[in-house]
């Protein structure tokens, strides 16, 4: 039979709502992957930015095991930086404060009475730091925007903002702001503003932060003489010399407080790759489940289709249609709308980034493409729409020319979806079982349960046919007589 490939198109435009709901659900499945690879690398990126704004370029760190929450004599940084192959040293003080805008010199400036109406302190993260050493471990407290300057080792009473705190507090450079441990019983510091900063943060509750020198903060928090962190740059960093340093710093500052510890940017790093691998492996599920909704959604449109047209097809078989012609029909159908479904869903998935940078910009911050979830979401999108095209392939395998007199002879029987259902109903009582015995300190906790939420969305998949099928008709007649039809 010549020609027969023509049918394939043809079949869009007999039933143009099957055919949308196909088109569509590529689409979303490709706009899903496309925007959540995309939403997940801006937000690596901007972990990454925060660990190493955090880590510096240091290649030991000395600091307390409550982290950021402990502290230690400061005297400690000037024993390690009289060491030899030493080549920097710089101590940090952290703390969580509160901060208010007050007026600074003879007027303040107009801010439409922003100021009138009783202010709420905001809760900041103040960090104090030696400029001289500082800025040559991070860069965050220098790059100061147009109009103000960074903190210089003669400045006393100088403060630097993230320019989101400095909209908030409603202050511009030389005004001053208020610093203070308990916004209701200290009095706190006055501070200047010299400038302002980009920072973005990596979560909503993350609070904002300053920059004082180290010992305006000690001053501020009653900490004098402490710090937080003491960061080192050797003056040979290799890993070999990284391990013998480390040592000796241990033996050093355990001599102070037994408590403390020695740790190398690289175990920080890896503790981050861990982090983000945990990420990866949830936008991996994410992206299982966008593609296998998809996946039933083409293959039940695809089947109900066949079962439509199934006279038509047993009379194409005695026109001389062979089985193998009639199995390419559904994939030659099925394939241009997959290439056109992920041409949509490319488009969408980049405005839903743009329009989620638009909404929460200080996370994510820029538009960023992932061209591993672009390339997964084209792939996968193709691939979907193939495998959803597979089955009614096959079925057609079966069709006879006896279907164009008698199709309801080829219905198959209840067993296919009764395999079906006990098939789902073990997946979902394994998946049960799995997750009670489960111990969260298992090795690959979180792989499993990512890998058994993907099992129990199958798992139902695989039960609602058979569920509509022996429980569909007790429901419509009792709907039927509750509605009187």
């Amino acid at each position: 039979m010549k020609h027969w490939l023509a049918l394939a198109p043809s079949n869009w435009f007999a039933r143009p709502g099957r055919t949308l709901v196909s088109l569509l659900a590529i689409a979303l499945g490709v706009a899903m992957v496309v925007w959540i690879t995309s939403a997940y690398e801006s937000v690596r990126r901007t972990v990454t930015a925060w660990v190493w704004d955090w880590v510096g370029r240091s290649h030991l760190t000395i600091e307390s095991p409550l982290g950021k929450w402990g502290n230690f004599p400061h005297k400690l940084a000037e024993q390690v930086r009289a060491r030899p192959d030493i080549r920097e040293v710089t101590a940090r003080l952290w703390w969580a404060v509160y901060a208010s805008p007050v007026p600074v010199g003879e007027a303040e400036p107009d801010r439409g009475g922003d100021l009138a109406a009783p202010f709420v302190p905001v809760e900041v993260e103040v960090n104090g730091i030696q400029p001289e050493t500082e800025y040559h471990f991070r860069e965050a407290a220098a790059k100061v925007l147009p109009g103000g300057r960074a903190l210089t080792p003669a400045d006393r009473g100088k403060v630097v903002l993230e320019r989101s705190l400095a909209r908030e507090l409603g202050v511009a450079v030389g005004d001053g702001i208020s610093l203070g441990k308990d916004p209701e019983t200290d009095a706190g510091m006055v501070v200047e503003v010299i400038g302002f900063v980009e920072r973005r943060r990596i979560s909503r509750y993350q609070p904002p932060a300053v920059w004082l020198p180290l010992a305006d903060c000690q001053t501020l928090v009653g900490r004098p003489g402490y710090v937080t962190t003491v960061d080192i740059v050797l003056e040979d960093g290799s890993v070999e010399n990284l391990a013998a340093q480390r040592d000796k710093l241990l033996e050093l500052v355990r001599k102070e407080d037994p408590s403390l510890k020695v740790s190398t940017a690289e175990a920080k790093l890896r503790q981050l790759d861990s982090a983000m691998g945990h990420l990866e492996l949830i936008l991996a599920l994410i992206s299982c489940v966008a593609f296998t909704t998809s996946f039933f959604i083409i293959i039940s449109t695809l089947s109900m289709g066949m079962i439509e047209r199934l006279r038509q097809l047993g009379l194409l078989r005695c026109l001389g249609l062979t089985r193998g012609q009639l199995a390419v029909l559904v994939p030659a159908e099925v394939l241009p709308l997959g290439v056109v479904g992920v041409a949509l869903g490319v488009p969408l998935g980049f405005a839903l980034m743009w329009l989620t940078v638009q909404i929460v910009p200080e996370y994510l911050g820029r538009w960023t493409v992932s061209r591993f979830g672009l390339l997964l979401a084209c792939g996968g999108g193709l691939a979907t729409a193939m495998l959803g095209a597979l089955l009614p392939s096959l079925n057609m395998l079966r069709v006879s020319p006896l279907a164009a007199c008698k199709p309801e002879l080829h219905r198959h029987g209840w067993w296919v979806e009764a395999l079906a259902a006990v098939a789902g109903l073990a997946i979902i009582l394994g998946h049960l079982l799995l997750m009670r015995r489960l111990s969260v300190t298992a090795t690959y906790f979180l792989q499993v349960v990512a890998g058994g939420e993907l099992l129990l969305y199958l798992g139902y998949a695989l039960v609602i046919p058979g569920l509509i099928l022996f429980t569909g008709p007790v429901w419509v007649r009792l709907v039927a007589r509750l509605l009187r039809v």
